[in-house]
C-alpha cells in the first residue's frame, strides 16, 4: 500500500503515483519492459491473481520485478510530507527519505518506548504509560499501611497499660484511705493476723513474681514480635526489589496480622491476671473486716 497523497506538500508528479492504490509509491518496484512502477505490496497482491502489468497488460510475474531507477528513487526521496503523528500534534514536515528516522525520534509518537519513572523501570509504549500501575509504588503504599497499623497497635497497647496503672493507683489510694479510717481496729487485730501475713506475703510474692515473669515474658515477646515485624518489613523491601509477586506480600501481611492478634490475646490474659490479683486483695481485706 502506498503513502497517502494528501500528506505531501505541493503537487506530486504522476510518475510517483501507484496506479493500483492511487497513492505515492512505497518501496517501489517496476516492470522490466514497460517500466511502470508500483508499490511493492500492491503489485505483489496483484500478481497473486494476475500475470500481467495492470496498465498495459504485458505478461509479468513477481520474479520479473526489479527496483526502480536511482533517479526515480532520488526524486521520490526528496518529496516532503507531514509526520505520521500529525493527528497527535506533530507539526514536522520532512523529506520522505528522513521520515523513518524522524518517526523514531518524534516526541508525538504514541508507540515510542519509554520507561516507567515511578520506580519499576518497565519499558512500554508511551500511550500505555497513562494506564500503567507501578508495582513498586503499590507495594510501597502497602508497606506504609502496615507500618501505620503497627504504630497504631503500639499506641493502643501503651494506652491500655496506662489505663491499668491508673486503676491500680486508684485501688492503692482507696486501700490507704481504708487503713487510715480503720487504724484503731487494725492495731487491735494485728497480732491475730501475723500467721496470715506470712501466708499472704508468700502468695503475694508468688503472684508478684508470676506477674513480673509474665510481664517480662510479654515484653520479650513484644520485642521479639517487633523485631520479627522489622525483619518482615526488611525482607519485604528486599523481595520488592527482586520480584513483584503480590502473593508474598499478602503472606507477610497475614503473618503480621497473626502476630498482632496473638500479642493482643497475651495482653488481655495479663490484664485478666492483674484484675484477679486486685480482686483477691480486695476480697481478702473484706473478709478480714468482716471477721473483726
Amino acid at each position: 500500500m502506498g503513502i497517502n497523497i494528501d500528506r505531501f506538500i505541493g503537487d506530486v508528479d504522476s510518475n510517483f503515483i501507484c496506479s493500483i492504490c492511487n497513492d505515492v509509491l512505497e518501496d517501489p518496484l517496476q516492470a522490466p519492459i514497460c517500466e511502470h512502477a508500483f508499490c511493492k505490496i500492491c503489485i505483489s497482491q496483484w500478481l497473486d491473481t494476475n500475470h500481467s502489468c495492470p496498465l498495459d497488460r504485458e505478461q509479468l510475474i513477481i520474479g520479473d520485478l526489479r527496483p526502480v531507477s536511482r533517479i526515480l528513487r532520488s526524486l521520490l526521496a526528496r518529496l516532503t510530507l507531514t509526520c505520521n503523528n500529525l493527528i497527535h500534534g506533530c507539526p514536522a514536515i520532512v523529506a520522505l527519505e528522513e521520515l523513518k528516522t524522524h518517526l523514531l525520534e518524534c516526541s508525538f509518537n504514541p508507540k515510542r518506548l519509554v520507561s516507567c519513572n515511578s520506580g519499576c523501570g518497565i519499558t512500554m509504549c508511551f500511550d500505555e504509560l497513562a494506564n500503567h500501575i507501578c508495582v513498586q509504588t503499590e507495594n510501597e503504599n502497602k508497606m506504609s499501611k502496615m507500618e501505620s497499623k503497627l504504630a497504631d497497635f503500639r499506641l493502643e497497647t501503651e494506652d491500655q497499660i496506662a489505663e491499668i496503672l491508673g486503676i491500680n493507683n486508684n485501688l492503692v489510694e482507696k486501700l490507704e484511705r481504708f487503713e487510715k479510717a480503720n487504724e484503731d481496729k487494725i492495731l487491735l487485730i494485728e497480732s491475730k493476723l501475723e500467721f496470715l501475713d506470712e501466708e499472704m506475703a508468700t502468695r503475694l510474692l508468688y503472684m508478684k513474681n508470676s506477674l513480673h515473669l509474665e510481664s517480662a515474658t510479654l515484653k520479650q515477646r513484644l520485642a521479639e514480635a517487633e523485631r520479627r515485624a522489622a525483619e518482615e518489613l526488611k525482607c519485604l523491601r528486599e523481595e520488592i526489589s527482586r520480584v513483584t509477586q503480590e502473593n508474598r506480600q499478602v503472606e507477610a501481611e497475614r503473618r503480621a496480622a497473626e502476630e498482632i492478634k496473638w500479642l493482643r490475646e497475651q495482653i488481655y490474659m495479663t490484664y485478666a491476671r492483674l484484675i484477679i490479683f486486685v480482686l483477691l486483695g480486695l476480697w481478702f481485706g473484706y473478709i478480714v473486716a468482716k471477721l473483726y
